[in-house]
Formats: C-alpha cells, structure tokens, sequence
C-alpha cells in the first residue's frame, strides 16, 4: 500500500508540473540576402543582411534575429534551446559587410524576456545568427534551426503587482508649467524667465520642479516604471 502512495504521489507531482510547464517549437530557416549599401548623405553604409532581420544600436550593426511568441503566463521563466542548428561559412563579401565582426564570439548569445502589449504576455528573444568557429576559426552564419520556447510559470509577482501606487498625482493641485530641454544637460533658469512665464515667485520656496527624464518606457515586462512625476532637486 505504501508503494502505492508513492506511486501516485509521483504521478500526482509529474502531472502537476506539466499544468505549469510547456514548450514551444518552431522549425526557422533564415533568408539571407548578402551584402546591403544604404546611402544617407555623403557616408555609404554596408552591412550583412537577412529578411526581416533587425539592426540595433547596442549589437553595433550586426543583423538581429527577433521572435515574439505569445505565452500564456505573466509570471513564468522562459527558457531558450536553438537545436539542429546548421551553419554555413561566411564569404569574403559577406564578411567586409560586418563592420564590427571581431565582436562576434564562438557562440550564440541568446536574449530573452517577457514583455506585455494589449494585457497579454509575450516571450521575446533575440540573438546574432552569427559566430566564430572555435576550431576553424571561420565565421559561421546560422541558416536553419529548431527554436524552443519553454515556459515555467512561477509564484514570483511581477513589479507591476507588487508596486504600490499613488492615490493622486501631483498634478492634481498648484499652477504648472511645461518646461522642454532639447538635450540632456543642467540648466539655469532666471529670474526673468520665471516671470516672463507668468510665474509669482514671491516666495521661491514654493517652487518646484518635477520630472522624469523623458525616453521610452522600458519594454521588460516587471521593469520598473515612476507612478507620476518626480520632484527633482533645485540648486
């Protein structure tokens, strides 16, 4: 009887697992279109280039593989495999359109996250389809792949879940005014400008200034955001 229990207890804790745990596969083969020259103005641009590919500042020009699967739990870990990978070696024109190409390693560098759009959760991964033979010393573009998606979900909550938020914002008393800077810096603002925006500065302790920085929101689902404008420091 005692065997028994355990048997179904493994049963029990197998089928658990595999509520909370799946996977998703795909087959992806990448059309690689050679070398690219874009003209902007007096410079000549050329870079390696496959379909659908993405450029970004941080990967220094280097094409981008990009996926975006929509999952089912906010809350999860998400675990990458590429399998059966197959490679070709790069020409000599191919490798002239790689500006950076001594930032290309023996592996594949795989990036992934969670992100929202429309309240549903998505798993995002990017990498390079790119690398260095360790042995050969060649380089390598990715041509064919089967890429899986695990999916764990977790008791972890998010940042968003755990945030406490505020009852109201500080818009929502005093006199504002927008104040816009078109590059980042520290700036003086005088006596004059306040009063010529209509500002009564008779008692300058009561001024303040608030503000976050501006640039996008971050895209990682849990990343952390402000709630409502900060107050910065007057010097």
């Amino acid at each position: 009887m005692k065997n028994k229990f355990i048997f179904w207890g493994i049963i029990f804790s197998i089928l658990y697992q595999a509520k909370f745990t799946y996977a998703q596969t795909e087959t992806i083969t990448l059309n690689w279109q050679g070398v690219k020259t874009q003209f902007f103005e007096k410079d000549t641009i050329k870079y390696l280039h496959f379909e659908n590919a993405l450029f970004e500042i941080d990967k220094s020009g280097l094409p981008t593989f990009y996926k975006r699967k929509k999952i089912d739990y906010l809350n999860a870990e998400i675990k990458i495999e590429l399998k059966n990978k197959i490679f070709e070696e790069l020409s000599p024109t191919d490798i002239n359109g790689i500006e950076n190409i001594v930032k290309i390693k023996d592996d594949i560098s795989i990036e992934s996250y969670i992100s929202i759009q429309e309240k549903e959760p998505y798993a995002n991964v990017k990498f390079v389809p790119i690398k260095k033979n360790a042995i050969t010393g060649k380089y390598e573009k990715l041509v064919s792949f089967c890429i899986s998606i695990e999916v764990v979900k977790t008791n972890n909550k998010s940042f968003t879940e755990n945030q406490s938020w505020a009852d109201n914002s500080v818009l929502k008393e005093g006199k504002w005014y927008k104040i816009a800077v078109n590059k980042n810096g520290i700036y003086k603002l005088t006596y004059e400008q306040l009063t010529s925006m209509g500002l009564d500065i008779t008692d300058p302790r009561k001024i303040r200034i608030y503000g976050n920085g501006g640039g996008m929101l971050p895209e990682i689902a849990g990343s952390f955001r402000y709630d409502d404008l900060v107050e910065n420091a007057i010097y």
